[in-house]
């Protein structure tokens, strides 16, 4: 009887533990849908600067065409502004400028496409008004 009793004893254990571990299971399987839908609320994605990305990446074609446009004429504009006076500030002008272009063309995320941009017409806003200044 007490090899039948611990046999019976073990079943039970087996069981319950299954249960636990399928409990587990469960809950972890909640938590994780929990998780993945708290993230994809929080992916919303805006960034620090207020602008929505998913729209953004949307919308890459047009930005991409207005974006390259705008910052190549004022590049343009920076150069012919005085901007040829040495091949330093040649590629001070150039380097953000074809960063933008390479961004665009290796079909980079929208958030580095505009970093690359404003970054471009700030130096591009720099070199004119030093140029225009002195």
């Amino acid at each position: 009887m007490t090899q039948a009793f611990r046999a019976a004893k073990v079943v039970i254990l087996s069981k319950e533990l299954k249960l636990i571990i399928m409990a587990h299971a469960i809950n972890s399987k909640t938590a994780r849908t929990f998780t993945s839908e708290k993230s994809k609320v929080q992916d919303s994605s805006t960034s620090t600067l207020g602008l929505d990305l998913k729209k953004i990446e949307f919308n890459r074609f047009g930005l991409s065409a207005i974006i390259l446009l705008s910052i190549v004429c004022f590049s343009g504009v920076a150069i012919g502004l005085g901007g040829m006076v040495s091949p330093f500030e040649v590629g001070i002008i150039v380097a953000p400028t074809m960063a933008v272009l390479v961004s665009v063309i290796a079909v980079q995320p929208m958030k580095y496409v505009i970093g690359f941009s404003l970054i471009s017409a700030l130096v591009n806003l720099v070199i004119c008004v030093v140029n225009v200044a002195v």
